[in-house]
């Protein structure tokens, strides 16, 4: 909803516009009119609906062309000023001042018009005949209100609706082209249409709104038929809406037929126990607006819906059917504020676009940190998962993925993601690698996964205040390290080495798929993988990040990572020097955990031409020792990733070799010695006493 209202008066001159700004502002008939008044601003909290309202005056005598059309720009809100006196006043509505505001503008973006008939009070009768014709011509018309500067009569309801047309604007909603049935069964011929609210707006104040009749224009209508002996049109409308001649509830809707023989019984069925479930556990329909409705309300908008909609309720709620029956509705009685509500509600502005707001709902993430998703939203995730795997065989296929994203303006998934996650047997996404995906994205671009939440419905769905609820910020790095253990289940692991290395074969078996790319690869190559890793029955998530640079990282930021695996190719004697070069530039002083990888373990072992083997050198750099990797060693591929799964948990182990035969000797030479210690100290002790 807008912040504040801009409302722009036009018209010929001498037509009262400044006289109609003078009296709101003044509450009484200016004695002296100046040729234009000053920009007025209302206060948010004396106006109706709390929003500041500007309203602007237009002299044709002060004012050019250009500056006109400047505040055209800025209006929300145009009132075209008329004189009820004056018809050539009411021709230059339709030739002149529409035109020039909505000339050239497309249907949906025009700016909401308001027509004032001003100086009621030197006309006995009403100039609405005359205006109709032009209401019906243009759909931005909201209303046309009469009124008279001199008397004050409806000066505020002028301003009102002006400032209604732009916060709860019709445009968006509803087309008033489309005509109204008026429960006759059947639409009514443009002409009798036109003719019927005619004879309303002439004898009712408030019988025509929006181009529809209000609730006491539809009263009026029908006292007017009995008067003029058409009672058949008013029971045409009772019946259709399931009344009778005494105006009760006929017996074949209270009481519809049911045949039961002398030998068979009656049960209520899964739909009774369904309604009777619901309420028993006190279900609380809200119908989206914001309070929930008394239950006599809830039971009379069911019933309207029922009776007007073959198929508006079902399981006692509404359904989509329904729901659009029920605020076309709102709209037609100039009910506006309750549609608006409702989609507001949902995170809609006034364009029918979800806000930014709702979209990007504020999320701090320290540097140090990282995004999780949480169990919040797992939940919501596993809901969508259950809702759109029709065949129910635990995985998307591609249409059913298409359905699930189908309320997105675009597809958040491209074919990347087939060979970033898991798949089925089908090359599917299976429900491991839905939920890797996620994790994914929450990862690397938190904000765009918060879009893509929102856009899904996680707010209402899930009945939060905004769809971080569903993401956990990880506290720092740092702190992880003080205390010697993390939280954190995802874990972002960089994989470096030089081209021809097999970088790529190594995420490729992370996610168990043949390292020979065939025609039924569904995806193209990604530089990412992610998988879950079992430690100490814990599953991980670890992210694999293919870095494919030939001699250096670009910039430090670049080697940011909770472990590196620095892979080489044991057949390629200059292959060790690179992996050596990037940890002495980036890795050595930095406190990142390194696992050594050597690729291709089935092939010779080359002679690095190092200055020293790779067993040497992590010896001397205090890494674990080096993993053998290849294609055709599949009993190793887990080990390995556990490893560096390990490493990433554990960052202060880090310089430890965890895995060496020294390590663990040093570990039980040294509890030996403080056992035997402990025992002399011990005897020494009994001996004295």
């Amino acid at each position: 909803m807008k912040r504040d209202v801009r409302i722009l008066l036009l018209g010929e001159p001498k037509v009262g516009k400044t006289s109609l700004i003078m009296s709101l502002v003044g509450e009484e008939f200016p004695q002296q009119v100046p040729l234009r008044a000053e920009e007025i601003t209302i206060p948010a909290d004396v106006t109706p609906e709390k929003v500041p309202t500007h309203i602007v005056d237009y002299s044709e005598s002060e004012q050019s062309d250009e500056v006109l059309r400047e505040e055209i720009v800025k209006a929300n809100v145009v009132c075209v000023v008329y004189d009820v006196t004056q018809e050539e006043t009411i021709d230059k509505i339709r030739t002149k001042w529409i035109p020039l505001v909505n000339g050239g503008a497309e249907k949906g973006s025009k700016i909401p018009i308001i027509l004032v008939g001003n100086k009621s009070d030197l006309r006995s009768g009403s100039s609405m005949e005359t205006i109709l014709p032009i209401m019906n011509q243009f759909s931005e018309i909201e209303t046309c209100v009469e009124c008279s500067a001199k008397n004050l009569k409806n000066i505020s309801e002028l301003f009102y609706y002006a400032q209604k047309a732009v916060l709860h604007p019709t445009a968006p909603l509803y087309d008033p082209e489309d005509k109204q049935k008026l429960c006759f069964g059947n639409p009514l011929a443009p002409q009798l249409l036109r003719h019927v609210k005619t004879v309303v707006w002439k004898n009712t104040s408030d019988g025509v709104q929006d181009n529809g009749l209000t609730l006491n224009g539809f009263l009026f209508l029908n006292t007017l038929f009995i008067q003029r002996g058409r009672h058949e049109t008013t029971w045409t409308i009772l019946r259709k809406f399931g009344y009778d001649d005494t105006l009760e509830l006929t017996d074949d809707y209270l009481y519809p037929p049911l045949r039961v023989s002398v030998c068979c019984t009656t049960e209520l069925n899964h739909l009774g126990h369904q309604f009777l479930q619901k309420l028993f556990d006190k279900y609380d329909e809200k119908l989206c607006f914001g309070n929930p409705l008394a239950p006599q309300a809830l039971e009379d908008v069911k019933t309207v819906v029922w009776k007007n909609t073959s198929d508006g309720v079902q399981d006692n709620g509404l359904t989509l059917n329904g729901f659009l029956f029920l605020n076309t509705l709102f709209i037609q009685r100039g009910r506006h504020e309750t549609t608006w509500t409702i989609l507001r509600k949902f995170g809609y502005d006034d364009t029918l676009e979800l806000t930014d707001d709702y979209l990007y709902p504020p999320l701090r993430v320290s540097v140090c940190c990282t995004t999780e998703l949480n169990h919040l939203g797992h939940q919501f995730l596993q809901k969508l998962f259950d809702k759109y795997d029709e065949d129910k065989d635990s995985a998307l296929s591609p249409a059913e993925l298409k359905n699930l994203f189908s309320v997105l303006p675009y597809m958040p998934w491209g074919p990347e993601v087939y060979s970033n996650v898991p798949l089925s047997d089908d090359n599917y996404i299976s429900q491991h690698g839905y939920f890797c995906q996620w994790m994914l994205s929450a990862y690397l671009d938190v904000h765009r996964c918060l879009e893509h939440l929102g856009h899904l419905g996680y707010p209402i769905l899930m009945e939060r205040e905004s769809q971080t609820s569903a993401i956990t910020v990880t506290r720092e790095k740092a702190l992880d390290l003080e205390k010697r253990q993390t939280q954190r289940t995802v874990f972002l692991c960089k994989v470096i080495g030089p081209r021809g290395t097999g970088k790529t074969d190594f995420l490729r078996a992370f996610l168990q798929r043949s390292t020979e790319r065939n025609e039924r690869d569904p995806g193209p190559p990604t530089i990412y993988a992610i998988n879950t890793v079992s430690i100490a029955n814990q599953d991980k998530n670890l992210i694999l990040e293919e870095v494919d640079v030939e001699t250096e990282f670009l910039k430090a930021a670049d080697a940011a990572c909770d472990v590196a695996c620095l892979m080489y190719d044991v057949s390629d004697p200059d292959s060790f020097n690179y992996c050596a070069s990037i940890y002495k530039q980036h890795y050595m002083d930095r406190g990142i955990p390194c696992v050594v990888v050597g690729s291709k373990a089935d092939l010779i072992e080359a002679k690095q031409h190092h200055g020293m083997s790779p067993s040497e050198f992590c010896y001397k750099h205090r890494l674990p020792s080096p993993l053998r990797f290849s294609t055709l060693l599949t009993h190793t591929h887990t080990h390995i990733y556990s490893k560096l799964t390990w490493a990433a948990m554990y960052p202060h182990l880090n310089g430890s070799d965890m895995s060496s035969t020294s390590f663990w000797l040093r570990v039980t030479l040294g509890a030996t010695i403080a056992a035997m210690l402990g025992f002399a100290l011990y005897r020494a002790f009994s001996r004295h006493k």
